[in-house]
């Protein structure tokens, strides 16, 4: 489900924060990249220290909410303090997107193991009883979200090689520094380029980002992994043209023609008036493409059920954007990918028929047809000549929004985020192997926070004002899993050629009066969520400098960690060959061993296994771990198997985890 465009104009985070420090003993050696590339971080005094605590909003009750961790001999835990547990509710915690217990039964978070130098997202749900989370869509008044940020300080512990009989070698987790990645006091939205060193990604990757701080130069960013940054207007159109990537807004392709009633609900009134439009106008429209790198068409009003008029309309557009740029790459944000098979299923799958049809599509891309987007692959004429918008856009563009937090799968008895990871790669590899799509790069398009279906309960966020005095409260949704961001722009480039992180938001330096111009947007636009409660009674709206408050920007950092951790095994991915490895979980009694047709997200979806790929080049290997449906508290050892050469790790917890080693 895709957002509307008024949602799109202000959407911000609801950040509740406290912090505590830890050190799990599973944690592997970070490795200093600063010292080691020989690079300065700027401005970035020592860690703090241990037990002081970190708040960045003010908004967290601690009346449901109050979470500390205590050290325990070398690891790190924890616990709930609030004990916040009303007779007539079902109270559910998440940590890390990790569930706490089960749907039926929630459990509360108590000695719960954490990871030092690592941000955690934890959610509070509450319904009324009987119901469970199960029933979460259900028309519940006494429904409710909350939701805190935790950082937990430290350095995390070094972690001692396995040997295992049979192990050859030593894999090194590659790991930020806790010198330079870490939260501190006030840091509600960080600096980006004090937070990373030097790096770039190999030229056809991209990450694109918005700039958040005016602090943050353009040029800063690009020498901190950012390729393209958004464009639309403000501070980017400042950026070089071909170092944009530019959503056309909602809405582009109506611009002078309006809208025209229509009795047939799967044409908008919007997309109605464009495809009665005389072609020349599409064809006029593609000046925009001046110059530009990635163009990305968004016509949310739009059904993704296009007419054939509509289509031929983009297709000359496409054309015609192609001829006046023809370096551009182009794609449809709106519509999914050409393919898209998600697991997620319906009325009468089971996890073996998901798994047996998925894996089909493998072994004969024709069995894959079912599931191409019927709006891509759609044939119409242009010009003489049958086509359609698969074959005119030059780019791929897969949607990660995350948009099915809470969709329950019984036949599996887990939610649909464990499938999320998977999904997309799984999408990824068989969207590769089109020939519609072949040689087109595959762009990874998310956003910073979870919009989910518009029933959710909003978690309000307060910010004081100071001009006038009073307190704004917006009541936003919720706020994606570090470890999550971490893990998309991470796959995004493994996988696919880059990620683009959407985000309406426009430059702000933490003026406390910004959350006033998101009010006034909620009057202008009837938008209910924003509230004003000025100190004295009556008193209006006052003008904000900024487009939002001061808030916690996690995503931002998370999706330049992922491709930070990329940066540095590209040389090994880029030069070496791609590869799913054979790995076992008892000692090396048995051993998985991936599918030879790539269809290895199939089995993982299935049996619930870990993500356990990368790439060997010459005596160099690079290993990418993910373990979707291991709890945030849990460890799973590895003996991971490529040719000869055997390598053990111990992985804990939900965060991708990226090594490197020597082949023998």
């Amino acid at each position: 489900m895709h957002v509307t465009w008024r949602w799109k104009q202000m959407i911000f985070f609801c950040l509740l924060g406290v912090c505590a420090v830890g050190r799990p003993g599973q944690a592997a050696a970070p490795q200093d990249a600063a010292a080691e590339a020989g690079t300065n971080v700027e401005g970035r005094a020592a860690a703090p220290a241990a037990s002081e605590a970190i708040f960045w909003c003010d908004s967290v009750d601690p009346r449901k909410l109050d979470l500390v961790v205590q050290r325990k001999g070398n690891r790190y835990f924890m616990t709930n303090v609030a004990k916040y547990d009303p007779p007539n509710k079902n109270c559910y915690y998440y940590v890390n997107w990790d569930l706490q217990g089960t749907h039926e039964v929630g459990q509360p978070i108590e000695n719960v193991e954490v990871e030092p130098n690592s941000l955690y997202l934890v959610h509070l749900y509450e319904l009324s009883k009987p119901k469970t989370l199960g029933d979460f869509w259900s028309d519940d008044p006494g429904k409710a979200a909350s939701a805190a940020f935790v950082w937990i300080n430290g350095e995390p512990a070094a972690q001692t090689p396995r040997r295992a009989a049979g192990v050859t070698g030593d894999l090194t987790e590659i790991r930020e520094s806790p010198r330079w990645f870490r939260y501190e006091k006030g840091d509600r939205l960080p600096i980006y380029s004090q937070r990373f060193p030097e790096f770039r990604l190999p030229p056809g990757k991209v990450l694109s980002l918005a700039v958040s701080r005016t602090e943050d130069t353009f040029d800063d960013c690009r020498r901190r992994g950012v390729s393209h940054f958004q464009s639309g207007g403000g501070l980017a159109d400042e950026v070089p043209r071909e170092q944009r990537l530019m959503t056309l807004p909602t809405g582009f392709f109506n611009d002078g023609i309006g809208e025209k009633p229509s009795d047939d609900p799967h044409i908008s009134p919007t997309e109605n008036a464009f495809l009665q439009s005389d072609p020349s106008h599409a064809i006029e429209k593609a000046t925009i493409a001046a110059g530009l790198d990635y163009l990305f068409l968004d016509e949310e009003f739009w059904h993704n059920d296009y007419h054939p008029a509509t289509i031929e309309r983009l297709c000359l557009f496409a054309q015609e954007a192609k001829r006046i740029q023809p370096a551009l790459k182009i794609a449809d944000f709106w519509n999914p990918p050409p393919y898209r098979f998600t697991f997620m299923g319906g009325d009468g799958w089971t996890a073996a028929s998901m798994h047996e049809e998925s894996m089909s599509h493998y072994d004969n891309l024709d069995a894959a047809a079912k599931w191409m987007t019927p709006a891509m692959v759609r044939r119409v004429t242009v010009r003489g000549r049958q086509t359609s918008l698969a074959e005119e856009l030059t780019a791929v563009s897969q949607c990660v929004y995350f948009d099915n937090l809470f969709g329950f799968i019984g036949q599996y008895d887990t939610f649909s985020n464990d499938f999320f990871v998977p999904a997309a790669i799984h999408t990824t590899r068989l969207n590769k192997r089109m020939a519609c799509n072949e040689g087109k790069p595959l762009i990874w398009f998310a956003m910073d926070i979870l919009e989910g279906n518009y029933g959710h309960p909003r978690i309000p966020y307060p910010t004081r004002t100071t001009d006038p005095p009073g307190t704004a409260i917006f009541h936003e949704r919720l706020m994606v899993s570090p470890n999550f961001n971490e893990a998309l722009a991470l796959f995004a480039l493994l996988e696919g050629d880059g990620i683009y992180l959407w985000e309406p938001h426009g430059p702000s330096d933490g003026d406390p009066n910004g959350i006033l111009r998101t009010l006034q947007y909620c009057v202008d636009y009837h938008d209910d969520r924003g509230e004003w409660r000025p100190d004295e009674a009556g008193t209006p709206l006052g003008k904000g400098k900024t487009w939002y408050p001061p808030h916690l920007h996690a995503a931002p950092d998370y999706h330049a960690l992922g491709a930070w951790k990329f940066s540095q095994i590209a040389d090994v991915v880029t030069h070496g060959k791609r590869l799913d490895f054979e790995y076992s979980t008892d000692g090396g009694q048995t051993w998985y061993v991936p599918p030879a047709n790539g269809g290895t997200m199939a089995d993982v979806v299935r049996d619930r296994r870990p993500i356990v790929t990368g790439a060997v080049a010459g005596e160099d290997i690079a290993v990418v771990v993910f373990h979707p449906f291991q709890g945030v508290a849990e460890t799973t050892s590895l003996l991971i198997r490529h040719g000869k050469d055997t390598f053990a790790i111990e992985l804990f917890g939900t965060r991708p985890r990226v090594y490197r080693g020597k082949t023998k």
